[in-house]
């Protein structure tokens, strides 16, 4: 029996009772039990197209059921409940990702564990560290709880590294502008815990690839500017 951690999350209709009408459809697979729910919370919608303020919350289970076929029926649900994929990071019914398996490391094309973007989200991290506060994220070595208490301390330093620097530099100075409460340390690096990284990345030492975010690999709509991208992100990080 493996013990795995998801998200929930929504916007569109009562999502708390879809939250638990899922909970229930997924007690009733074969070789999945929910153990854990966190209470819901309040969140602000990430992205431009996404809508109005979410529910999110993350739940415990118990399960048999290998990583991929989890996911199947974590998406079986999803369909379920009147979940449609039309618009990408739009508005939705429900959403259920699937963030940790136990200490399984895993990449494949359609499925990553740990979840890819879950170490920098608050409206991940607060409700997983309601019920998991010790639980270790294996590609950062850290507990649930250490990850969302480095999300609570201000200025939050970040750093971009690599591409044009003409274009570094003026997305920078758009992003401090916007993001007051942000550092953007050029003389040290290595000092960020979060790097955003374009093409041809340099190496810099003492920032560990753990915390870097591809930005070129980053899952956003194709009429989204890098600095929608950026702004996304940062977002995340004070979306509660």
């Amino acid at each position: 029996m493996s013990r795995c951690w998801i998200a929930l999350g929504g916007n569109q209709g009562p999502v708390a009772d879809t939250f638990r009408d899922a909970v229930a459809l997924l007690n009733r697979v074969a070789g999945i039990s929910v153990t854990r729910m966190s209470r819901c919370y309040t969140t602000s919608p990430v992205g431009a197209n996404a809508g109005n303020e979410f529910l999110n919350a993350a739940a415990e289970l118990q399960t048999t059921l290998p990583p991929l076929e989890l996911l199947a029926n974590l998406q079986a649900v999803e369909t379920q409940l009147g979940r449609v994929r039309s618009v990408h990071w739009g508005p939705r019914t429900l959403d259920l990702d699937l963030l940790l398996y136990d200490e399984q490391m895993l990449s494949t094309p359609v499925l990553t564990i740990p979840h890819p973007h879950m170490w920098y989200r608050r409206f991940v991290l607060d409700p997983l560290a309601e019920i998991a506060p010790d639980v270790i994220h294996g590609g950062h070595g850290l507990s649930i709880s250490e990850l969302r208490e480095r999300l609570l301390s201000r200025p939050l330093k970040c750093v971009l590294l690599g591409g044009p620097v003409d274009q570094r530099v003026d997305l920078q100075r758009q992003l401090e502008a916007e993001y007051p409460q942000t550092d953007w340390p050029t003389e040290s690096p290595e000092s960020a815990w979060l790097a955003f990284c374009f093409e041809s990345v340099p190496q810099v030492e003492g920032i560990p690839d753990a915390n870097r975010i591809d930005v070129q690999a980053f899952p956003t709509a194709p009429e989204q500017t890098i600095r929608d991208v950026l702004a996304a992100a940062l977002d995340s990080v004070r979306s509660v």
